[in-house]
């Protein structure tokens, strides 16, 4: 297992880690995505080809592991979560795709769209979303 680390941002005090940080994922994180509509967070996990999901507590800062995580990827290098917190978009670097997820609003569990992976060119490194 590897972890992800948090610490506060709010200019008063010096940095210490969150209650609970860090937080485990699996192997290789080399991405995260947060989706400040829904409070959930997402890692890529390229070597074990997964995504790692998370809930956010915006008052501490503390994640909770989401049910059912990690969720199955195909070698992730970057995620991203469009600006409604519906879906996530995942490029995938060894496989030359990129995965669509639905997220579930409540529970924020990923569910690959229809048709996902698709195609994308050589080695996709990199996605964004623009609203």
């Amino acid at each position: 297992m590897t972890a992800i680390g948090g610490l506060p941002v709010n200019g008063s005090t010096a940095p210490s880690p969150i209650g609970g940080s860090p937080y485990a994922t699996d192997l290789t994180p080399t991405a995260i995505a947060v989706s400040a509509a829904t409070n959930f967070i997402y890692v890529a996990n390229t070597q074990a080809n997964d995504i790692s999901g998370y809930t956010l507590d915006t008052g501490t800062g503390m994640l909770t592991a989401l049910s059912g995580s990690p969720f199955a990827s195909s070698q992730p290098s970057s995620i991203a979560v469009d600006p409604t917190g519906k879906f996530a978009y995942v490029a995938n670097s060894v496989t030359s795709t990129v995965s669509a997820f639905a997220i579930a609003p409540t529970s924020g569990a990923l569910t690959p769209i229809s048709g996902s992976p698709f195609p994308a060119g050589l080695q996709p490194a990199a996605i964004a979303i623009s609203d």
